[in-house]
């Protein structure tokens, strides 16, 4: 299996178990299911689901973090005109 389809594998995985997680009361039924896909696609490469959730979170900290402290990144676009 390519390191493009494992990388694929874990990125649908995480949706779907962030899916699962913020749809839960609306349409639990859904949620159960995209549960259990994300289960069973991390199982493969022994990922637990909530590990993989987590640390996708806190890699958003940490580039928000990293974001705030060296400020907005430079551009040499020139800006969008209406």
């Amino acid at each position: 299996m390519s390191t493009d389809q494992n990388y694929d594998d874990f990125l649908t995985a995480v949706a779907l178990a962030e899916f699962s997680y913020r749809r839960q009361r609306e349409n639990p039924r859904l949620a159960a299911r995209s549960w259990q896909l994300a289960v069973s696609r991390l199982a493969k490469y022994d990922v637990d689901p909530y590990e993989a959730v987590d640390a996708l979170r806190a890699d958003d900290r940490r580039n928000a973090i990293a974001h705030l402290e060296r400020g907005p990144p430079e551009t040499t676009d020139p800006p969008i005109r209406r």
